[in-house]
This record gives structure tokens, C-alpha cells and sequence, in this order.
């Protein structure tokens, strides 16, 4: 399937406009997994090669193996998340849990990013409909290519991207802006609590840390990434604009691996040298 998406506003020089491809196979679901997703295809035949090793070696130097072969796959799967947890714009706060939303990046492989939005402690009404974002001023924003990930449970109305381009409440400014519904129709593509949107963004050299960049607000401050909720309170009328700070996400560290299978080969050593003593 494929889609165009319609810049939602800024000058027609500052957006692009992207064909998004529906991505199958590991992409579909990939964010509970993405970071094991981009090299899926080769591990069941490196496990099969190290379980029959195991009937033949010591033990020792296997789990000392699989360790480094770790290291190798996770090398590229670095991740930080954004956890939209205060109003700051004098607007309603939202009544769930904090945080309200999240958005994690996260790197399957130098040149390809994985965007996860999340909006599981949302409430009632409560629904999302715009996501801001920064991106590294020494790279060209408009160079994103963006998929929407088939697994996941709606897709943005537009997507688009501009250098300062996008002004969020509060006058902050930011590069990346996706938009999802106002309406509440048969066909609504409303973003409401417990939803996902993911999307693939490649292009040459990005990595996760290209989008831990802050919208700028002249002369007094600027705020990682912003995000508008409607819908909120008793009757629905009230809204807001969010923020929050980034966290890493729970992915191996390749250097806790490497230690691991170094360890195990020093234990191996030392068994070898006592059974010779």
C-alpha cells in the first residue's frame, strides 16, 4: 500500500512530501522487538551452529561465544525515550498517570530509526493530536524518509519536516511535525489512550541520538519535544500542550556483553590450566 502524505502547514519551500511503503516481515509488530529486528534473519542459524558446539566444547567457551556474537548484534541498537509528563503551557493537564505519552528512537542500523508513539495513560476523551519534535541542525532534515510500521494501530494524516518550521504552544519551534485527527467519525483516525504509531525513518548516517535535539523558543528556553491533548476533563472541552525528558531505553549495553564473554573465556582459561596442574 501506498500513501501521500500532505504537509499539514509552514511554507511549501520548508516540507516535504513523502511516499510512505508498508513495511512486512520483522517490522510488523516491531516495537516490542525492534532490537533484535534488523539482523532477525541470521539468528536461528548462528543459535543452531552454537547448540551443536555445545555437545563438543566446554560449555564455558560456547557462553563465552554467544556473549561476543551479542556484542556484534547489538551493537546498533541504541534507544532513548520521551516521557511526556508535564503541561507547560497553562492549559489542562491531562488526569491519567504520567507519563500521558511516550516516543522512543530507537536505532535498528546506522541509517535507519525506528519512531514508536505511544499513548497508553491517556483517559477517557483524551486523545493526541500533534507531535513535535527537534533534529540535529548539522544534518538536513528534509533528507527523512519515513514507513509506517504495518503492525502498529493508526497512521499519521501528514508527516512533515522543515528546519524551525513548526511553532508548538508556547512559541516553541521544531523540525518534525505528525498529525492525527480531531474528529470522532466512523472513519477517525484519532490517536486515543492505548494506541500505537510507528514508522521506520531512514536516511544516510541517522542514528536515535540525530532526534535528541530541543525546539527553540526565542529569547527565553527551549523543551525536547512537545505534543497537543484535546479532550480533556468532564466534558471533554479542555486541552493541552505536553513535555518531558528523555530516558534511555532498556537495551543491552555491547560493552556489559563483551565483559561477559571475556569473563567466561578467562573462566575457561582457568579451568584449562587446573586441569593440567
Amino acid at each position: 500500500m501506498h500513501s501521500l502524505y500532505d504537509s499539514a502547514q509552514g511554507s511549501t519551500q520548508a516540507n516535504n512530501r513523502y511516499e510512505l511503503d508498508d513495511m512486512d516481515g520483522c517490522a510488523s509488530p516491531i516495537w516490542r522487538q525492534h532490537e533484535y529486528c534488523f539482523h532477525v534473519a541470521n539468528v536461528p542459524a548462528v543459535f543452531r551452529i552454537l547448540e551443536n558446539s555445545m555437545n563438543r566444547f566446554n560449555p564455558l567457551l560456547v557462553s563465552a561465544l554467544c556473549a561476543l556474537f551479542l556484542v556484534a548484534f547489538q551493537a546498533d541498537a541504541r534507544a532513548f525515550t520521551i516521557g511526556f509528563d508535564h503541561e507547560y503551557s497553562g492549559g489542562e493537564e491531562p488526569q491519567g498517570s504520567t507519563p500521558w505519552l511516550t516516543a522512543e528512537f530507537a536505532t535498528q542500523s546506522v541509517g535507519s530509526v525506528l519512531l514508536t508513539l505511544a499513548s497508553d495513560n491517556l483517559v477517557d476523551e483524551e486523545f493526541v493530536t500533534k507531535w513535535y519534535f527537534g533534529f540535529n541542525p548539522a544534518k538536513n532534515v528534509n533528507n527523512l524518509n519515513f514507513a509506517w510500521q504495518a503492525g502498529s494501530d493508526l497512521q499519521a494524516n501528514s508527516i512533515s519536516t522543515g528546519q524551525d518550521s513548526f511553532i508548538a504552544g508556547g512559541g516553541y519551534r521544531y523540525d518534525l511535525l505528525f498529525t492525527y485527527d480531531t474528529s470522532n467519525g466512523p472513519s477517525s483516525n484519532r490517536f486515543e489512550t492505548g494506541l500505537i504509531s510507528s514508522y521506520l525513518i531512514t536516511a544516510p548516517g541517522l542514528v536515535e541520538e540525530d532526534f535528541n535535539f530541543f525546539g527553540i523558543k526565542p529569547i527565553d528556553g527551549s523543551l525536547l519535544a512537545s505534543a497537543h491533548i484535546q479532550g480533556i476533563g468532564p466534558d471533554a472541552e479542555g486541552s493541552g500542550w505536553v513535555t518531558g525528558d528523555t530516558n534511555p531505553s532498556a537495551v543491552p549495553e555491547p560493552s556489559t556483553l563483551l565483559l561477559l564473554g571475556l569473563g567466561g573465556l578467562g573462566l575457561l582459561a582457568r579451568d584449562r590450566l587446573r586441569r593440567r596442574g
